[in-house]
């Protein structure tokens, strides 16, 4: 099969996928406002509450809505019209897993697929079609350059921040995808993925345990980055340890690509950069 026949289901899974998501959101935003008796304007404002996507995630909008309903906060119209846009949300996950089908008879014949992905634990077909879909690798001459790609490179020292009326030099929906890649590993406990998550996790909580620790940290108010505590140390250790794990993997991918490929390897990259062992590298 050629490589665009290929990515034409790829690319359709993702663009059936976005529209999902996107309208997903759209009815949830709705169902927050009313359940919280704001208006959508103040919902969108507050997408960021670390209690948004549990509380109202896809599998329980059906059951907050007709809670809503029974409670007289929506009218029975209303209850009707939002739970069929819910059922054709519904559709269309049944019509966006159509591809995956298609998306396996692509990467079963892609080498990189066969002898190396197909073993990683936590990394399904979707995921593995991903990482080919998005990265073009006979461009990539270092796995710096994925990580710049994602946005998990530094700028000036600092985490990569998207900023309004500033040009972002990364792919965000990339960025996106690795971290749904990072999930998978941790809580698929991939070895040595997860190892590095829980070690990071653990000195950076350290780190904070000392009265006198101080680091560079984003100030929202002032848009501009301060020395500091950061106000979150796990949620700030989750995400250090998530960055350093997710690009432990993507060092690995590159390195395995090169060999499946017949390019000579580098030292590998979880050795030269990221400072871990070669022992740790065998794992």
């Amino acid at each position: 099969m050629l490589d665009d026949e290929g990515y034409l289901a790829i690319q359709s899974y993702y663009d059936h996928q976005d529209l999902r998501i996107r309208s997903m959101n759209r009815i949830r935003a709705i169902i927050k406002a009313r359940a919280e008796g704001k208006s959508l304007r103040e919902v969108e404002k507050k997408k960021d509450e670390k209690d948004f996507a549990d509380k109202y995630a896809d599998k329980k909008l059906p059951g907050i809505l007709l809670r809503l309903k029974n409670e007289g906060k929506i009218a029975a119209e209303e209850y009707e019209y939002i739970n069929n846009l819910l059922n054709v949300a519904k559709e269309e996950k049944k019509f966006e897993e159509k591809y995956k089908p298609l998306m396996m008879d692509w990467i079963g014949t892609v080498p990189i697929y066969q002898q190396y992905l197909k073993y990683i634990k936590g990394l399904g077909p979707v995921l593995s079609a991903g990482l080919i879909y998005y990265i073009d690798m006979t461009k990539v001459h270092h796995a710096s350059s994925i990580w710049k790609y994602a946005g998990l490179a530094p700028v000036d020292g600092h985490t990569v921040k998207p900023m309004k009326g500033r040009r972002i030099n990364y792919n965000p929906d990339f960025r996106t995808f690795c971290w749904k890649v990072g999930d998978s590993l941790l809580k698929k406990r991939t070895q040595p993925y997860r190892k590095i998550y829980d070690e990071e996790k653990k000195r950076v909580l350290e780190m904070h345990e000392n009265p006198n620790y101080t680091e560079i940290i984003w100030d929202k108010e002032q848009k501009a980055w301060i020395v500091g505590r950061c106000k979150s140390p796990p949620l700030h250790a989750h995400r250090r340890a998530m960055r350093k794990m997710i690009k432990r993997f993507l060092a690995d991918y590159y390195e395995n690509w090169r060999k499946v490929n017949g390019q000579p390897p580098d030292e590998p990259y979880a050795v030269a950069i990221l400072n871990h062992t070669k022992e740790e590298n065998k794992q």
